[in-house]
C-alpha cells in the first residue's frame, strides 16, 4: 500500500472512531438523563466535562476525514483531557479511555509520520 492511501485509511478510521466516540458519550448522557431526569445537564460542570466532550468529536470527525492533523490533535486531546478526568470511576474506564487515547495517539503519529500533506 502506498503513503497517501495508507493516510487515507487512517485518516478515515480515526474520523469513524471519534464520531463513534462522541456518540457513545451522548448516548451515555441520554441514559443519565433517562434515569435522573434533565435537571443537572445545563450545569457548567456537567456541560463542560461530558456534553462538549460528546460533541466535539463528532465535530471534528468531517475534518479528520479530510485528514486536517488539527483536527486529529483537538481529538487526541478531548481523549487524553476525558482519561484525566474519567478513567479511576471504574474499572471499564480505567481500561477503555487510555486505550482510546492510546489509539488516538497512535493514528496521529501514524498521519504524521507518512502524511506530509499526501
Amino acid at each position: 500500500m502506498d503513503r497517501p492511501r495508507t493516510v487515507r485509511l487512517v485518516a478515515r478510521l480515526y474520523a469513524v472512531l471519534s464520531a463513534l466516540g462522541g456518540a457513545l458519550i451522548l448516548a451515555f448522557v441520554a441514559v443519565l438523563i433517562s434515569a435522573f431526569g434533565a435537571r443537572a445537564i445545563f450545569e457548567p460542570k456537567f456541560l463542560t466535562l461530558v456534553v462538549l466532550p460528546g460533541i466535539l468529536p463528532i465535530a471534528f470527525a468531517p475534518f479528520i476525514w479530510r485528514e486536517y492533523l488539527w483536527a486529529m490533535f483537538a481529538v487526541l486531546a478531548i481523549a487524553i483531557g476525558l482519561t484525566f478526568v474519567f478513567s479511576r470511576e471504574s474499572a471499564a474506564t480505567q481500561v477503555a479511555l487510555p486505550g482510546t487515547s492510546a489509539l488516538f495517539a497512535v493514528f496521529t503519529g501514524i498521519r504524521i509520520w507518512l502524511g506530509q500533506r499526501v
